[in-house]
């Protein structure tokens, strides 16, 4: 449960929002090291929040979660539409396109296909399928780290994921962690072993399980560039092949010890 540009309040109301209508006996949240730090004072740009927002059903738990992804200083900035969008507020093509696609049938009724475009189309069950894949260009692309590891102790972030455990346990609810794919260039400049030693402590407190995918073994996924859509996201193909070992984990067919090594450093020199 979750994307790669979903913050941790975004997966806490999913799961809230989702127990409302369904019964859930286990959650997989993932957990994800680009979005692992935000400061909520610092966030006026809520572009991931309305990807969760604006398609959620009106409750409070909704209006709870837009006052607080950013404080009152952003309120301007974050909640008032024209506010929102005023670099395009002279975009007469943007702004009927953007009011049609909002007073459409299909916005109002959660028809999530509308979403579909050139680049990807929803296939149920709240996922995104991205249908093209990484390029040469974006094959060698790194990501800007700006010293992720100040922000393993992210008070938001740790607020956040804590309830998430918290309501897990009062609903019976099993939780793992997760953490999906991602290219190996992406981590030329970052000692990744620092995240995945935070997040496996924080799973072994809480009495969770955690994959980390990122640690996966070549012959299980691999590096190539037909499972990724970027550096960042997978393509259909590599969600689907990761979603058919995610099942085989759970199912006991595969064991976590065999197909992931223990630290990225060790996964680098098997390489």
């Amino acid at each position: 449960m979750g994307s790669n540009a979903q913050f941790m309040d975004g997966s806490l109301l999913t799961v809230i929002e989702a127990s409302k209508y369904h019964e859930i006996n286990h959650i997989y949240l993932e957990v994800n090291p680009l979005v692992h730090g935000y400061d909520r004072d610092g966030r006026p740009d809520l572009t991931p929040t309305y990807c969760v927002s604006d398609y959620m059903k009106p409750s409070f738990a909704k209006v709870n979660y837009l006052l607080n992804a950013s404080t009152e200083n952003w309120y301007a900035y974050s909640l008032i539409p024209a506010r929102r969008y005023w670099k395009r507020i002279f975009d007469y093509k943007f702004i009927k396109s953007n009011i049609l696609k909002k007073t459409s049938q299909e916005y109002r009724s959660y028809d999530y296909s509308l979403a579909d475009s050139a680049i990807g189309r929803y296939s149920g069950r709240g996922y995104y399928a991205l249908i093209n894949i990484m390029d040469e260009e974006s094959k060698d692309e790194k990501f800007p780290w700006e010293s992720l590891t100040n922000h393993l102790d992210d008070p938001d972030w740790n607020e956040d994921v804590q309830k998430v455990i918290d309501y897990c346990r009062e609903k019976n609810i099993e939780l793992t962690f997760v953490t999906a794919p991602m290219n190996d260039n992406c981590f030329v400049d970052y000692d990744y072993d620092e995240y995945h030693n935070y997040i496996s402590a924080l799973a072994t407190n809480s009495r969770c399980e955690y994959y980390d995918f990122i640690m996966l073994k070549d012959q299980y996924f691999g590096n190539s560039p037909e499972l990724y859509c970027d550096y960042e996201h997978l393509s259909d193909a590599g969600a689907t092949k990761i979603t058919q070992i995610l099942a085989l984990l759970d199912s006991g067919e595969l064991k976590k010890e065999d197909i992931l090594f223990s630290t990225y450093v060790e996964k680098i020199e098997n390489q």
